[in-house]
């Protein structure tokens, strides 16, 4: 792999073993100590003022955010001779590199025998984070070989397996070369092991990550395995490096293609799409081991069902979020019908509607996020929480308040969802009926409400008018009850309504051509809108039953005073003394 040059202190006096694990061991402490005792062997980088003390559970003794020590500050000791006798590297690098952040550079000696992973040169670049996919090779035992030396490669062996590498991809690396020359087919979502983190990547770049069948069953299995690893303290969701989304929507091209199809088989392809998504989003929103997802770019609809349920959810200033289904004749499923109406206010009814765009901090302003942390210190954050030891949620929490950038008042009060907007979305957005919506923005004469109107226009009116009802009833329900819910609708919303419409018309750049167009939208009755909540007659036996991983369930986000914002039920609750959980604000 090149050479590479180590800042090891000399061995003095006190030499090592030629062909045993003593002196390589003495070597590795002896190494932490003076490191230890040098303040120049390990420098402690800040964020600013984003630097807090670590959880006392932690307690590391100093750790480097920004650039690790360069080796030029260090004494030059090359094990070169050592690791050709007893093929030791992988022993000494990672218990120098645990303890102490070893740094190492290419340059000067040649090390053959050691294949291990490129050591970021700047925690700045997520690159190295997130698309290293690199992995340690077991060491060439020596020819010279002897009992202690076979000892001492064994111990190498499992130090260069498993939990012991820092980054291990568990997928196909992206356009990676078999020995016969070909490049094989990169993986959707590859796995990836960095400590004592479990990390899921999304990468399906030239789909902006839009999720499709194969995606959810490589996750589902993947997911249920880390969840019951002990090894495993905290499971993180983002997108690989070279994606400019993190989860753009389902991929509903084809869900569309399957459910015009004729062949009943076809059909039910379609559905069982949705009753895998519907599951896996349930399995993440009810997960017992920690779970951050990282909305580093584009996050809609189906990527949405990926991020929003985590008790973790990161938002950064490439993150665009949104529910649009309105726009391609659906309703805002993947558990919209849960989080939207817990929103501040009528939020959840104006964003469920509209469509409207979230970009970077609004995401973290309207409580979707709980965290806004610039993308800069992405890498810096997934290395602390690799080095965590315990998967206490407090503890998590606390480290990622180590990396969020501060929120100025003024961007506060000016969001662009706030103020004066914010009283008239509630104004405008608390009826149970569409009409008086409208009736309500017509009144209020003003340039936002004029654009709202003229948006709203351009939806499906089935979609309006489901989605509202949708979101009302989910407001009364718990988490499992509103997939149930969603459920229903989606197998109607396959045989009848603007969907297929309207995902043709995205695909095709052209205006959709509405089943019941907006000036004949009062055709659509109530009575019509609720037998969109039963599942349809004609299904018989077709239809994929829909089945969760487990029984849990619950009325309000369990961790969700532990981060993020409180809502203005949670003020008014402090303010004039009430009693309740939010549900029984809300309602």
């Amino acid at each position: 792999m090149g050479e590479i040059a180590c800042g090891y202190p000399s061995a003095g006096a006190s030499g090592e073993s030629d062909d045993g694990l003593t002196g390589i061991l003495s070597l590795a402490v002896r190494h932490v100590a003076w490191a230890r005792a040098s303040p120049q062997s390990v420098r402690c980088g800040t964020l600013g003022s984003h630097s807090r003390p670590f959880p006392q559970p932690v307690q590391p003794s100093q750790r480097a955010f920004s650039q690790p020590t360069t080796t030029s500050e260090l004494p030059h000791h090359t094990l070169k001779d050592c690791i050709q006798r007893v093929s030791m590297s992988q022993l000494v690098f990672h218990i120098a590199k645990r303890c102490c952040r070893l740094h190492c550079r290419p340059g000067q000696h040649s090390m053959k025998n050691l294949s291990r992973p490129t050591v970021p040169q700047t925690a700045s670049s997520s690159r190295h984070i997130f698309t290293s996919s690199a992995t340690l090779a077991h060491p060439t035992t020596s020819l010279r070989s002897s009992a202690p030396q076979r000892r001492v490669s064994a111990v190498a062996s499992h130090l260069s397996s498993g939990a012991s590498k820092r980054m291990i991809s568990t997928t196909t690396p992206v356009n990676a070369e078999d020995a016969s020359g070909a490049y094989v087919q990169q993986s959707e979502v590859r796995h990836q092991k960095m400590q004592s983190a479990r990390i899921f990547l999304l990468n399906r770049p030239k789909a902006l990550n839009s999720l499709n069948l194969s995606m959810i069953r490589n996750i589902v299995p993947q997911l249920q395995q880390w969840k019951e690893s002990n090894l495993c303290k905290v499971i993180v969701m983002t997108n690989a490096d070279d994606c400019r989304a993190f989860c753009s929507g389902g991929d509903v091209k084809t869900v569309v293609k399957l459910a015009s199809s004729k062949d009943p088989t076809d059909a039910a392809q379609a559905l069982t799409f949705f009753q895998e998504e519907y599951s896996l989003n349930h399995t993440l929103g009810t997960l017992t081991k920690p779970f951050v997802s990282i909305m580093n770019g584009i996050t809609m609809g189906g990527g949405v069902g990926l991020s929003v349920h985590a008790p973790f959810r990161i938002a950064t200033e490439n993150t665009l979020f949104a529910m649009p289904e309105t726009k391609i004749g659906l309703f805002p499923d993947v558990g919209g019908s849960f989080f939207l109406p817990r929103l501040d206010g009528e939020l959840g009814t104006y964003l469920g509607l509209t469509g409207q765009q979230l970009k970077g901090e609004e995401v973290f302003m309207a409580g979707i996020a709980t965290h806004y942390i610039p993308s800069d210190r992405l890498p810096a954050l997934m290395t602390r929480l690799a080095e965590l030891e315990t998967d206490e949620l407090e503890v998590i929490n606390m480290v990622l308040e180590e990396f969020v950038a501060d929120t100025d008042l003024q961007r506060w009060k000016n969001w662009t969802l706030g103020g004066d907007i914010g009283a008239a979305i509630d104004r405008c957005f608390k009826y149970n009926n569409l009409e008086e919506i409208l009736r309500a923005l017509e009144k209020e004469n003003s340039e936002w409400a004029t654009n709202t109107l003229a948006t709203l226009q351009k939806m499906s009116p089935l979609s309006l008018k489901i989605t509202l009802e949708q979101l009302r009833r989910g407001r009364k329900k718990d988490f499992m009850d509103c997939f149930r819910m969603e459920y229903n609708l989606v197998a109607n919303f396959l045989q009848k309504s603007d969907f297929a419409e309207g995902v043709n018309a995205i695909f095709g750049k052209r205006d959709p051509v509405w089943g019941i167009p907006w000036e004949r939208r009062n055709e659509i009755t109530d009575a019509i809108v609720k037998g969109y909540f039963q599942l349809p007659s004609n299904v018989g036996n077709n239809i994929p039953q829909l089945k969760f991983a487990n029984g849990l369930t619950y009325w309000d986000y369990p961790h969700r005073t532990m981060s993020g914002l409180p809502t203005i039920s949670d003020i008014k609750r402090v303010v004039h003394g009430t009693s309740g959980t939010s549900m029984e604000a809300v309602a």
